[in-house]
């Protein structure tokens, strides 16, 4: 679990398992010695290379760059490819949730516009349930 100092939860970082090495990677981050190259972060499956940019960015350690909006808008429409492709795995729904905050709290999308958003992806996968 990601949490503030407070003990409080981060918003859009839901409890969820990571591998041994993500979170090696992460107390190396915070040890300050010796942090993970970036090739040592493409080893990293495609989702934990993702979580860890977006923890880099949300407590500020780095700059919020195009390239990672530019991965969390390719993953977004990949997400939207399977659903339409009739995948129902929930999993899909909530990783698109956690990219949709992500954009509103960056101000790519009001927060109007990524719940309409989801709530157009809840329906597709609905509808491929038909």
């Amino acid at each position: 679990m990601v949490k503030h100092v407070g003990n409080s939860n981060v918003a859009g970082f839901p409890v969820q398992y990571v591998s041994d090495k993500f979170a090696s990677y992460i107390n190396r981050y915070l040890e300050g010695s010796n942090k993970p190259s970036d090739s040592e972060i493409n080893e990293l499956t495609n989702h934990e290379g993702q979580l860890y940019k977006r923890l880099l960015n949300v407590t500020g350690s780095t700059k919020h760059n195009s390239e990672s909006i530019d991965d969390l808008k390719k993953r977004l429409k990949l997400i939207e490819g399977e659903i339409n492709a009739k995948n129902d795995n929930p999993s899909l729904l909530a990783e698109a949730k956690e990219i949709l905050n992500t954009f509103a709290k960056y101000g790519r999308i009001t927060r109007k516009e990524a719940k309409r958003y989801y709530i157009q992806l809840q329906q597709m996968m609905y509808d491929n349930d038909k």
